[in-house]
């Protein structure tokens, strides 16, 4: 007896793609990325966070200033202002402003006395100002360009 041929029914492939988070994007393109969960936290704890990526290989977390930090950091920095040292160097104070904030704001990676020894020229003050930019200190400009008479 000749073997029967049977025909076997195959499932289509699904070729549908779930799409990803930002978040699941970042933990998958960055091997330095937290774990997704540590960013959910964070976003619970700060209510927003903001991702920058100065590099190919480098992700920073970071988080907008609040309004009693930034009080609290104009205080110090008029403090500092009055010194003899930062009278003799203005830009001292500038430097030391933006290393507070960067320090109170940057969730990832740790921010120590080397990154801001070693990173390169441009990351503090562009940080500080990406921070600054997020906390909603925007230019009088753009400010006038988003308010509408109603």
């Amino acid at each position: 007896m000749p073997p029967v041929e049977t025909e076997t029914m195959t499932q289509p492939e699904t070729t549908e793609e779930t799409e990803l988070t930002p978040l699941q994007i970042l933990t998958r393109e960055f091997e330095d990325c937290p774990a997704e969960g540590t960013l959910e936290v964070w976003k619970q704890q700060f209510g927003t966070i903001h991702a920058f990526t100065p590099d190919a290989e480098t992700v920073v977390i970071f988080r907008p200033l609040r309004r009693l930090e930034h009080k609290n950091i104009t205080r110090d920095m008029r403090q500092l202002s009055e010194t003899q040292a930062a009278q003799m160097n203005p830009a001292m104070v500038e430097e030391h402003l933006h290393e507070k904030v960067v320090t109170a704001c940057v969730l990832h990676p740790t921010v120590t006395v080397e990154m801001f020894n070693t990173s390169a020229a441009g990351l503090i003050p562009t940080l500080f100002n990406l921070v600054m930019e997020n906390s909603k200190f925007i230019a009088p400009e753009r400010a006038l360009a988003n308010c509408f008479k109603l």
